[in-house]
């Protein structure tokens, strides 16, 4: 069964889901010339639900890769 789950709409297509599994997590990247954001769901060692949000660089763009924001989904209550 899968853990995680993420779609894209790029407004245009349909919307697409993708899913992610306990032991893979889940990956998400955003990109544009200047650069792009990585988005990374996964369990950590103690079993919960972590979440890692990354700018990097990409192609000509001069972006040092760094972690943005990082944390469990308990961090935060809505």
């Amino acid at each position: 069964m899968s853990k995680f789950y993420g779609t894209i709409n790029n407004g245009i297509n349909n919307e697409r889901t993708m899913r992610g599994f306990e032991t893979k997590g889940l990956t998400v990247e955003a990109q544009s010339w200047a650069g792009k954001i990585t988005v990374e769901l996964l369990v950590d060692e103690a079993g919960n639900d972590i979440y890692k949000v990354r700018r990097a660089n990409h192609g000509m763009s001069n972006i040092d890769t760094n972690v943005i924001a990082e944390g469990t989904f308990n961090d935060y209550k809505l």
